[in-house]
């Protein structure tokens, strides 16, 4: 298992930066031999690396003023006539900082004035070795210089790959968490759904019934009165059946109840019919072998719309027409009730649009001219 990296915070890794500027700079000032009218290291040479490495506690508030700051410093250090240092070692934690705050453009500017100076002066005004100033100081100065820049150019990048990588995990585990509501909404719409067509199916046939039972009996004929009474108990335990799978669903069991499908249609046309009203069915094409998805959709559109006209249209007779092709189920269920649909269409209604459309498919419903209501949908296999 990889090691967590040890991250220091920003004002140990600011403190850290000014101990070593200091210990390096102090470090070479006490290393250097005064020269032919340098003035002796005393205290008051020290105090440039003392003010530069306090310097840098302001350097990400401040970081092109901290630089500037620095450069006089350093420039006051050697109008001074103390033993020479290298250029670049006081000045090498503001370059950083400055680089660090995306600011490499001016520190890269600050430099090139520096070493142009430096060696101008140097060769045209103290008449040192030309050679030497340009190929071996002037050399190690900027090879400093642009180490420090470039790692603090390197650092902002690094930082800023970080943020998107952190911007983009928080955009991804967003997205994930949309992904689950809207997952979790399917499952709720399709639960209501179920729990909708099941309900209103069995209601329905289950009161039709119980008219019938009451009519028998006050007819005196209770040979008919036990059949509807053997069909509601029927449509209990069918129903029961059914929101058990649904139950189990929400529980998340693997397994569970079948849902009702188109083999279940001979079913829902038996009961349709003793309730009283006729019912053909016309297939068209191999429905044997289409997609779940399919099969339960098309059962659910059917289920719906023979409920609508056993509740709602008082029809006497229902058309169920399936075709198949090669790419797509169509299906109608056609009445001759009422035909009527006042209002907004209802939830049975809307729920057959919604599971069409999940399929992608479409699905048309309203009164026919020729009088009664019609149900059609299409359903892409």
């Amino acid at each position: 298992m990889t090691e967590p990296r040890v991250r220091l915070s920003a004002p140990a890794l600011d403190a850290t930066l000014a101990v070593a500027t200091f210990v390096i700079t102090a470090t070479s000032i006490a290393a250097s031999t005064p020269g032919t009218g340098d003035n002796p290291t005393d205290l008051l040479a020290y105090a440039m690396p003392t003010l530069v490495a306090g310097l840098l506690g302001w350097r990400r508030r401040w970081p092109i003023t901290i630089l500037a700051l620095s450069v006089l410093l350093v420039l006051g250090y050697f109008a001074l006539n103390y033993p020479p240092i290298n250029l670049a070692l006081p000045l090498a934690g503001a370059l950083y900082s400055c680089a660090e705050a995306g600011r490499s453009m001016i520190a890269s500017a600050i430099s090139a004035v520096l070493l142009g100076g430096a060696a101008f002066f140097r060769i045209v005004i103290a008449g040192q070795d030309p050679t030497r100033v340009l190929l071996v100081d002037t050399v190690q100065i900027a090879a400093i210089m642009c180490g420090a820049i470039g790692l603090g150019y390197a650092v902002l990048a690094h930082e800023k790959l970080r943020v998107q990588e952190r911007a983009a995990a928080e955009q991804q585990a967003a997205r994930a968490k949309q992904d689950a509501d809207l997952r979790i909404e399917e499952e709720r719409l399709l639960l209501a759904r179920d729990l909708h067509d099941v309900l209103a199916h069995t209601v329905s046939v289950m009161s039709i019934q119980a008219d019938v039972a009451a009519e028998a009996l006050g007819d005196d004929d209770p040979e008919v009165a036990q059949r509807s009474v053997a069909l509601i108990r029927q449509q209990c335990a069918n129903a029961t059946t059914e929101l058990r799978g649904t139950v189990q669903l929400l529980r998340g069991d693997r397994q569970r109840e079948p849902v009702a499908d188109l083999a279940d249609l001979p079913g829902l046309v038996e009961r349709a019919r003793a309730a009283g009203v006729e019912v053909s069915v016309q297939r068209s094409g191999v429905l044997d072998d289409l997609r779940i998805p399919v099969r339960t959709t098309a059962y659910r559109v059917i289920q719906e719309a023979v409920t609508n006209a056993l509740r709602h249209a008082a029809a006497e007779r229902i058309d169920i027409t399936l075709a198949r092709d090669a790419r797509q189920l169509t299906l109608s269920v056609i009445d001759d009730g009422r035909g009527s649909t006042p209002g907004p269409a209802g939830l049975g209604l809307r729920g057959i649009s919604e599971r069409v459309g999940l399929l992608g498919g479409s699905s048309q419903f309203g009164p026919r001219e020729a009088g009664g209501f019609g149900v059609c949908a299409r359903i892409p296999l």
